[in-house]
């Protein structure tokens, strides 16, 4: 069996920076895959382009850039198959993207998005260590997330709408 684009580009990202992050997965490989996954459902629902290049430093928490009223904006697709909540870790705050979008990872061909949020409020969001790793994150549940009709919206995507 060949491996899908998503395998593909997990792949080389994970390779790319062996000593990043730990990992909560046996496959180190998993999360990577998991968030291409995502970036790909993403940009096939907008109609943007993801960055394929492989880059050992990080994506610098972009996966892409659309224009929002004029405004040219930053956005982070964050994909997980427990996506109960919107995870930015605390050093990646200010750092991260202008806009933080969580899907839910079904599987590589099956992506949920569930809302997405904005710097301004994630930074305002209760700090709490996550998972086993303990990694200390500002956290919002998916209920009070923006809906995905408003960034269709923003975004100019109508046959969503």
């Amino acid at each position: 069996m060949s491996e899908s684009e998503a395998q593909k580009i997990g792949k080389a990202r994970q390779a790319a920076h062996p000593r990043g992050t730990p990992r909560l997965y046996d496959d180190p490989n998993t999360e990577d895959i998991m968030g291409v996954a995502g970036e790909l459902a993403f940009g096939e629902r907008y109609g943007l382009e993801i960055d394929r290049e492989i880059r050992p430093e990080g994506d610098g928490h972009v996966d892409f850039w659309a224009v929002v009223n004029g405004l040219k904006v930053s956005i982070d697709v964050k994909a997980n198959r427990n996506a109960h909540n919107l995870l930015i870790k605390q050093w990646e705050i200010d750092v991260m993207a202008d806009i933080a979008v969580l899907a839910k990872y079904n599987g590589e061909n099956d992506i949920e998005f569930l809302g997405w949020d904005t710097k301004g409020i994630m930074r305002l969001m209760p700090l709490k260590a996550w998972g086993p790793l303990e990694v200390v994150c500002y956290y919002r549940h998916r209920s009070q997330l923006r809906s995905m009709r408003q960034l269709d919206t923003l975004l100019g995507v109508s046959r969503f709408l």
